[in-house]
């Protein structure tokens, strides 16, 4: 059924011209409905879609490191894509998935002492004293020279020096804390190292978990 689009009278589906009006053939269906174009659709769905896409990226939290209550400073040794850098003081607590253990510098000192049987015969031999703790480790828990590489300003590696006065590092279980110092040989006058540390409770880390920058 048709109806004029001008005067609005029922007119034959035939005809061209409205017999009441007059008026060419201007016509509408009452019952004529608008279909919806599919590229409209189409792009109400994309503009969605890249809306829900900006809304997980800015959800999505890269950092690893977070401040505890007690001051400490945690990084994810599963996760860490930045490197972190801590001080003498720094309290770093390293989770993996196995549990948690944390890491702490206390001090360096220079020693005059020399070993007779040593290979080298650096200016200087300084001893970094440090602290670490099995917070909730699967098991024991010893951060021994392994996980540690150290090097002077200019970012040459140090050796390790055999001096008999450090201080042996020893295996604790959950809840315990133990204290070691390391030996270096240091060919410069600046107080100031730099140790890579790497947790090796994981499978051949290629990469260090943070770095702490030492002066004294």
């Amino acid at each position: 059924m048709k109806f004029c689009s001008y005067c609005g009278k029922e007119i034959s589906e035939e005809t061209d011209l409205c017999p009441f009006c007059r008026n060419p053939s201007s016509h509408t269906s009452k019952n004529t409905k608008k279909k919806k174009k599919p590229g409209c659709l189409i792009g109400l769905v994309v503009a969605l879609l890249f809306f829900i896409l900006f809304v997980m990226l800015l959800s999505t939290d890269n950092s690893t490191t977070t401040t505890k209550d007690d001051g400490s400073q945690a990084i994810s040794s599963e996760e860490s894509n930045a490197l972190q850098t801590y001080k003498i003081g720094d309290n770093v607590t390293v989770h993996t998935n196995r549990g948690d253990y944390s890491l702490k510098f206390t001090g360096v000192r220079e020693t005059t002492q020399r070993n007779e049987f040593a290979d080298e015969n650096p200016q200087r031999v300084i001893i970094l004293e440090y602290e670490y703790k099995n917070i909730s480790f699967d098991s024991d828990v010893v951060v021994s020279f392994l996980y540690l590489r150290a090097y002077d300003k200019d970012g040459n590696a140090l050796t390790i020096y055999p001096d008999i006065s450090v201080k042996e590092t020893t295996n604790i279980s959950q809840g315990k804390t133990a204290t070691a110092s390391i030996a270096y040989g240091l060919d410069n006058s600046e107080n100031f190292v730099t140790v890579d540390f790497y947790d090796i409770t994981m499978d051949s880390p290629h990469n260090p978990e943070c770095t702490f920058n030492l002066t004294w």
